[in-house]
């Protein structure tokens, strides 16, 4: 989850998951950072982006309904000029039920070991005191399994001794889950400790993570598919041209059996025409050499060696001499 304000990024993207019975901590620099934490992880304000959510019900509601802030500067904090008795009656009308159900704050603080404190001002009493009597007004609640504290360190009280109180909440009957938002992680503890602005492996997204390669092999297997479809299609339909270039071997194979047909049929079809085809080529070749020595050759010239073609041409001339003479005379 992150959450940007009006002015900038206000928390970065952070990812954590606590379960019942367990104190967190969660570490931010900046009084509003860790303000805005404490308010996203108890459901009083939404993330800008990114999901929160209470067990696996989806959305802030439920987890609203399950979870208290607790101390906030700013936002329920209590004011300087309220005495104890005064604090403890505003936080209790605001428990939801009737009103019947609901104690009284004399009685409460009776029950509780707070009655002598009633009269106080709330920002003078022991801040170690101040944040038990907080804490058990949260808890009245009994829809609440999850407090968030905001910057409980903040008041001066020792380490191990906020942590101890903190701790013994987690080991009641109502297993209930805290979440604290601090400026430092304390040198005592060894718990779990989660950064703002980081981003850790959570059970919700582990079995994202495990997704994460199967995504980067599925497309990767396609791709080995996808390369090996064209490879087959090609030689399949492009015989020739892959198996010509790439193997000589197997184009001359392919080239003999794809020619020898042809050939076979060619001289076939040759053999069958080559007799009349070798008779029509001799017999040409023949006429021009035996037309000397055939007999019917001196015959053809017989016929231009007669007189009378020469004839006519000799009377034409003498009719045409008489015919000029005559003129002449």
């Amino acid at each position: 989850m992150s959450f940007k304000g009006r002015h900038g990024q206000l928390v970065d993207e952070t990812s954590l998951a606590v379960e019942r019975g367990a104190l967190l901590l969660v570490v931010a620099d900046a009084q509003l950072e860790r303000t805005a934490l404490a308010l996203m992880l108890s459901g009083r304000m939404s993330p800008s982006s990114g999901t929160v959510h209470w067990s696996t019900a989806p959305g802030i509601k439920t987890l609203r309904t399950h979870s208290a802030i607790v101390d906030s500067p700013q936002v329920n904090e209590p004011e300087a000029h309220l005495k104890v008795r005064d604090v403890v009656s505003e936080d209790l009308s605001l428990i939801p039920g009737p009103f019947w159900r609901r104690p009284q704050s004399k009685k409460w603080l009776a029950r509780h070991g707070f009655d002598h404190l009633a009269g106080d001002w709330i920002d003078t009493i022991d801040p170690q005191i101040r944040l038990d009597l907080l804490t058990r007004l949260a808890l009245e609640n009994h829809d609440t399994d999850c407090l968030v504290f905001d910057s409980p360190d903040r008041h001066g009280i020792d380490e191990p001794t906020w942590l101890e109180s903190l701790e013994e909440l987690t080991h009641t009957r109502r297993q209930l889950t805290v979440i604290a938002v601090v400026s430092r992680v304390p040198d005592s503890w060894e718990g779990p400790v989660v950064f703002a602005g980081q981003t850790v492996t959570t059970e919700d997204s582990a079995p994202r993570t495990e997704a994460v390669p199967q995504i980067e092999n599925g497309p990767d297997a396609l791709e080995v598919d996808v390369e090996n479809e064209p490879a087959q299609e090609l030689p399949a339909n492009e015989p020739t041209n892959t198996e010509i270039v790439e193997t000589p071997s197997s184009a001359e194979s392919v080239a003999v059996e794809a020619y020898t047909p042809p050939t076979d049929t060619t001289s076939e079809i040759a053999k069958e025409p080559e007799p009349p085809n070798a008779a029509e080529l001799v017999e040409p070749s023949s006429i021009h050499h035996e037309a000397p020595e055939a007999p019917e050759l001196p015959e053809a010239p017989e016929l231009p060696e007669a007189p009378e073609l020469p004839e006519p041409p000799a009377q034409d001339e003498a009719e045409l001499a008489a015919k000029s003479s005559t003129p002449k005379d």
